[in-house]
C-alpha cells in the first residue's frame, strides 16, 4: 500500500514497523508467560510456523526477519508457497537465486529459510511431507508463514517434523502506542527516548481517537488499519476536524483501501 508520511516523503520499513506480540500455541507450559516477542520466538524454536488471519502482516514480518538475520551475517533464503511446484530443493534454491540475482551459496550450516504464504504451494501430501523433510536436514532454522485457518483446516498435514506453532497477534493497546509514538517522531527533532510534553500530548490524543474508533471490537488492530487510520487523522488534523462524526471518513477510507 502507499504509505503517506507528511514529513517525509519516503518511509522504510524501518521508519514505522513494529514487531506483534507472538502466542505460542506449541508450549503448553506457558500458563503464566502467554506472550512472547518475535526475538524469544525465534530463540526459542529452530522450526517454526506464523500463523496470522488475513493481513495481519505476515509477509511484512518475514521482510523484516529476513532483513535482522541479513544484519547478522547470516545467509537467507526466502521462498514463497505459490512457488513451490517440485520437491527437488535444488531446483527451488536456482529460482531464489535466479529472482534476486545472487551468488549461489555452497553451504547451509548458517542460512536460515523463510517460506510465504505455504499454503499456496500446490504440492500432493506425500510430496509436501518429503519436501518438509528433507528442508529439515538441510536448514538449521525453518521460518514457515501460514494462513491460520488453512492451518487449522488441514493440521494433520503440518504438526509433523518438530514445527511449532505460534501466532501473531493483533496490537494491543502498547503496540497502538508504540506506532503512535514511532509514527509521530519521523521526521521529528524529538527522538523515541526523548520526547517533548507537547509530543506527548499529540500521542495521547491520537491514541484517544484510535480506542474511539477500535471501540467494541468493530475491528481487529492490524498493522495496515492503523497505517491507514493514522494517515485519515492526520489529513483531519491539518483541517482541524477533531469531532466524533469526522470518524466516519476513517471507516470509509479503511472501506476503499483495504475492503
Amino acid at each position: 500500500m502507499e504509505i503517506k508520511h507528511p514529513k517525509k516523503d519516503f518511509l522504510t520499513l524501518d521508519d514505522i514497523y513494529i514487531y506483534p506480540d507472538i502466542r505460542d500455541i506449541s508450549d503448553e507450559s506457558t500458563i503464566k508467560k502467554r506472550i512472547y516477542s518475535v526475538e524469544e520466538i525465534l530463540k526459542k524454536y529452530e522450526y517454526v510456523y506464523f500463523l496470522g488471519t488475513e493481513e495481519i502482516g505476515k509477509t511484512t514480518l518475514l521482510k523484516k526477519i529476513a532483513k535482522d538475520y541479513l544484519e547478522q551475517n547470516n545467509s537467507v533464503i526466502v521462498l514463497d508457497g505459490k512457488d513451490i511446484k517440485t520437491t527437488s530443493i535444488d531446483e527451488l534454491l536456482k529460482r531464489f537465486y535466479r529472482k534476486y540475482s545472487l551468488p549461489e551459496i555452497e553451504t547451509f550450516d548458517n542460512s536460515v529459510l523463510l517460506i510465504d504464504d505455504l499454503s499456496k504451494q500446490n504440492l500432493q501430501n506425500h510430496h509436501f511431507e518429503k519436501l518438509i523433510t528433507e528442508l529439515v536436514k538441510k536448514f538449521k532454522q525453518i521460518i514457515i508463514f501460514i494462513d491460520k485457518q488453512h492451518f487449522i483446516q488441514e493440521s494433520g498435514k503440518y504438526l509433523k517434523h518438530n514445527f511449532h506453532e505460534v501466532e501473531i497477534l493483533p496490537f494491543g493497546f502498547h503496540k497502538r502506542h508504540e506506532f503512535i509514538k514511532k509514527w509521530l517522531t519521523i521526521g521529528s527533532t524529538n527522538d523515541e527516548e526523548n520526547i517533548s510534553n507537547e509530543l506527548y500530548e499529540r500521542i495521547d490524543h491520537i491514541t484517544s481517537q484510535f480506542n474511539t474508533i477500535m471501540k467494541k471490537n468493530i475491528m481487529d488492530s492490524r498493522p495496515i488499519y492503523l497505517i491507514t487510520i493514522i494517515q485519515t487523522l492526520e489529513n483531519l488534523s491539518q483541517n482541524g476536524n477533531f469531532h466524533l462524526t469526522s470518524f466516519g471518513q476513517c471507516y470509509q477510507v479503511l472501506i476503499n483501501e483495504i475492503g
